[in-house]
């Protein structure tokens, strides 16, 4: 178990240095209007709100995003290796 922590802890770590990527700030709003088609209804629902969201302040957003990652990884590997 502590091994699937670690490696989600890289993924998740990774993760967070793509949302640091100019592109996402650039291109949230377009990445978030394609996201819909095709999901079921709460999913569409949830995208849609995080559209509504999004459309007041794209930069914002996209920056709390990506401040919100990098702390979340280094608990789930610190975790695993104390056990």
């Amino acid at each position: 178990m502590g091994g699937l922590r670690i490696v989600l802890g890289i993924v998740w770590g990774i993760d967070a240095c793509f949302k640091w990527q100019p592109g996402l700030v650039d291109n949230i709003h377009s990445y978030l209007t394609g996201a819909p088609d095709g999901q079921p209804w709460a999913v569409h629902q949830w995208i849609g709100f995080s559209i509504n969201v999004v459309h007041v302040d794209p930069t914002v957003f996209a920056h709390l995003l990506a401040a919100g990652r990098p702390p979340l990884p280094s608990p789930l590997c610190w975790a695993s290796s104390a056990t």
